[in-house]
């Protein structure tokens, strides 16, 4: 099956890939412990928006057609967000509002221990997956490893390496395949939940 994909660009794709974001990490035990009340749950639309409006303005972002998977890249330069960043992409208004105290906290927690690992591990030019996500019912289809490809494509030709991080390590086999290896796994601080850290180096 031939997969078409689109440039994000439109108010309206963002918004529905925020929904996206939503539907694949509903369930994740990580992210939705960030919002444990499921009348709640949907304040993970307003967290990962603020990442995608933050590679928006500052990096690329592929969809499928349909808007039913996308993916965030963003550059090594603008990879880690400033304060002045996260206001920009109204952090305060997407997140504070919608996640309790206590919560609100183990997400400010979270990204602190992300940022960290980044510059750790990833201290020279490179790109940076920020997210991928595809919806459960459209998972499995070749979505995300279409949506990687993409952007490898053009990567390999600038040869910059790629770094990302996942908590799910069932998806650690698919970027291997596109020769990301593990540098590090570790569990989240406060969480005991696992994250992995993942480099891809460069093809030349």
């Amino acid at each position: 099956m031939s997969i078409k994909l689109i440039r994000v660009e439109k108010k309206e794709q963002i918004n529905a890939i925020s929904e996206v974001s939503c539907k694949a990490y509903y369930d994740d035990p990580l992210f939705s412990s960030f919002f444990p009340e499921i009348s709640n749950r949907m304040g993970l639309k307003y967290l990962f928006k603020v990442g995608i409006l933050h590679a928006l303005r500052y990096g690329e972002i592929y969809a499928t057609s349909d808007l039913k998977g996308f993916a965030a890249w963003v550059p090594h330069q603008k990879a880690i967000m400033t304060k002045w960043d996260m206001i920009r992409c109204h952090v305060i208004r997407n997140i504070i509002r919608k996640a309790k105290g206590r919560d609100l906290k183990k997400i400010f927690n979270y990204d602190d221990f992300v940022t960290k690992k980044h510059k750790e591990h990833a201290n020279f030019p490179h790109w940076y997956l920020h997210n991928i996500a595809v919806e459960p019912d459209y998972q499995g289809r070749g979505y995300g490893s279409a949506l990687i490809r993409e952007m490898l494509l053009k990567i390999d030709e600038q040869n910059f390496p790629c770094y990302l991080e996942t908590q799910n390590k069932k998806n650690i086999a698919m970027y291997e395949k596109f020769g990301f290896k593990v540098l590090e796994e570790t569990t989240v601080q406060g969480t005991g939940y696992a994250l992995y850290f993942m480099l891809r180096p460069k093809v030349l």
